[in-house]
């Protein structure tokens, strides 16, 4: 019991003293956390000067189940912090970018584990970490440098909102993929049935139950008895969760989020803030006590490039698109250098995929599961380093593209982005009967692209069929959604020689159909040969670049070859004569004009007497 408290007291402190020399570092507290952990873990082994040092904890049980309590606590406040109302204005840009954004980095995380050899389980979560964002770091990089008054950082955390939903989808898909090569069909089916349930569940105690239920437990007196209704909440949907076969800290995180969007959110988190920072701050430690040290050095290839492949991802790439969407230049690259930080989400995909177990032998599932931890914590303490420099340094990095792009590249982006910003730009959702037909095909489509990357055999070649007919009938939508916007845009300023409204319609869907084919390839032909699909992807988007070279030719303006007599004479300009025997006009404001001359004075005679007139009337 002694050694319970002893750990206990040592965790909390050591983490206090890590996230204290972290914020005097400017680092975020979570890689203090992180680097504190992994001293103090039982895989230390120092041997300096004869004495011998294996980590302060080393009760492997009770760092495992301190990291689960922490993990479900995140989770719960990171639902709870997920807002649909504050996704109202926003809502279009942050879905937009929020998928693309991982969809990115998923492919990133493909070609990196493809490379050193990982199994397809593996990369999957390895993918994961590599493409979840940290909403903790980019909120304390914009702080700290005073950013955060800028509009596009609304739009930033809005887009991490969707994010963390998207991670949460993304590990029941990543759980159920590697559970199921173990399971018997049975119970994977029953684990199928499961993830219907609870989120039915949860999705029906968002929208009817809780908002109805909350006057009730805003009855509750007394902060005690809220505080214990609040854990009893959270623990029993874990335990739902794990009821079910799925992870408990994502029904820790589906409650939070039912209730988002009720009066007691505020209550919530105002009674339980201190709670959710200790056991908060008790799980990044509790993982970084997982990290193996001496496998550090086995992952750093891997991070060396994970890096800058994650830094084009998205400052550029995903700065264009935000570009595209309409934000300006600096703003978008502003946006993409706000993605860098890695954080809590990482963290949970390695916590929970070195986590996953052999139900009937008890060993880890993935083959990779003593590498995950050790990359993604040497990965998220880099990516924590280089965030604030990178958003500090986004508008000069800004200006310096807008420098060095090509005319064509700078014009295709314009058009796109004048096709797009009055429809992604604008509030509210009002579509019409092609629109809500094109969506459900993107979705169809982008469901049975996550079904080709994960079955085998013949299921896997007839999702693929299917992929490629629903992006036939995407591309078909695309058309008819781009034809009336492109023909509505303005090109006036844009100095074009024939105003073909028809050719960026069709630009734009060349583009956009190029970008969701790539998908496709990774999808249907990464299994067989992934070095064949990373070649398609490069030759998709070289043919968008000349997509934007051709249609930069077709539209834009070129001035006429000039004639001789239209050719000034080179030297000092001399002065235009005018016709009609006029002077220059510069010699006729220097003419002066004749001053009248001054009058002569008078000279007056006296007049004689005689010539007087005399006075009538007598004189007085």
């Amino acid at each position: 019991m002694a050694s319970f408290f002893l750990d206990i007291g040592i965790i909390i402190f050591l983490a206090f003293l890590g996230a204290f020399l972290a914020g005097r570092a400017r680092l975020s507290a979570i890689v203090g956390y992180i680097i504190v952990g992994i001293l103090i873990g039982p895989s230390m082994n120092l041997n300096l000067f004869g004495m011998e040092y294996r980590g302060l904890v080393t009760n492997t049980d009770f760092i495992t189940q301190m990291s689960r309590l922490g993990l479900m606590f995140l989770l719960f406040f990171t639902g709870l912090g997920f807002s649909t109302s504050a996704l109202k204005t926003t809502w279009k840009p942050a879905i937009l970018l929020a998928v693309s954004d991982v969809l990115l980095n998923l492919y990133v995380g493909f070609i990196i584990g493809s490379l050193f050899g990982w199994p397809l389980p593996d990369t999957l979560f390895l993918a994961a970490i590599i493409g979840m964002t940290s909403v903790a770091v980019a909120a304390k990089s914009a702080l700290e440098g005073k950013q955060l008054y800028r509009k596009e950082y609304s739009y930033l955390f809005s887009t991490m909102i969707v994010e963390d939903f998207i991670s949460i989808v993304l590990l029941t898909f990543a759980s159920a993929f590697v559970l199921g090569n173990t399971l018997r069909p049975e119970q994977l089916v029953n684990m199928g049935f499961g993830v219907v349930i609870i989120y039915s569940f949860f999705f029906v105690l968002a929208l009817y139950i809780a908002p109805k239920a909350f006057h009730y437990f805003e009855r509750i007196q007394g902060n005690e008895l809220f505080v214990l209704f609040a854990l009893s909440v959270v623990f029993l949907s874990s335990a739902f969760a794990d009821f079910l076969g799925i992870p408990p800290a994502i029904g820790a995180f589906l409650v939070g989020m039912a209730f988002a969007e009720t009066a007691l959110k505020e209550k919530l988190e105002r009674q339980m803030l201190s709670m959710k920072d200790a056991f908060v701050a008790i799980f990044f430690v509790t993982f970084g006590m997982l990290v193996d040290p001496g496998r550090i050095g086995d992952v750093l290839p891997m991070v060396a490039l994970a890096v800058p492949l994650v830094i084009m991802n998205e400052v550029f790439i995903l700065g264009a698109l935000a570009y595209i969407v309409g934000f300006t230049r600096r703003a978008a690259v502003s946006i993409g250098a706000g993605f860098l930080g890695r954080g809590e989400d990482a963290v949970l995909f390695a916590s929970v995929g070195s986590g996953l177990q052999d139900p009937a032998t008890g060993k880890p599932i993935l083959s990779r599961a003593g590498d995950i931890s050790p990359f993604t914590g040497v990965f998220c303490f880099v990516m924590s380093i280089l965030t604030p420099f990178m958003m500090r340094l986004s508008i000069r990095l800004a200006d310096l593209i807008g420098r060095v792009l090509p005319d064509s590249v700078k014009f295709g982006g314009s058009l796109l982005s004048r096709v797009l910003r009055a429809t992604m730009m604008v509030s509210g959702f009002s579509p019409t009967g092609s629109e809500k037909r094109l969506l459900l095909a993107m979705l169809a489509y982008g469901a049975s692209i996550c079904v080709t990357l994960v079955t085998p055999g013949m299921l896997h070649i007839v999702s693929a069929s299917l992929s490629l007919v629903l992006l036939l009938l995407v591309w078909r939508g695309l058309h008819r959604f781009f034809g009336p916007r492109a023909g509505a845009v303005d090109l006036q300023d844009q100095d074009i020689l024939r105003p073909d409204q028809a050719a960026v319609g069709r630009f734009a869907t060349l583009v956009s159909v190029s970008l969701l084919a790539m998908l496709f390839v990774t999808a249907a032909f990464w299994r067989y040969s992934w070095q064949a699909a990373l070649l398609v992807n490069i030759g998709l988007l070289a043919g968008v670049l000349l997509s934007m070279r051709l249609v930069y030719r077709h539209l834009k303006v070129r001035a006429p070859p000039m004639s001789k007599e239209h050719i000034l004479p080179t030297g000092r300009p001399q002065p235009r004569r005018e016709p009609l025997g006029f002077e220059p006009r510069k010699d006729r404001r220097k003419v002066r004009r004749p001053m009248r001359p001054r009058p002569v004075p008078r000279e007056y005679r006296p007049v004689p007497r005689e010539l007087l007139l005399p006075r009538s009337g007598p004189r007085r």
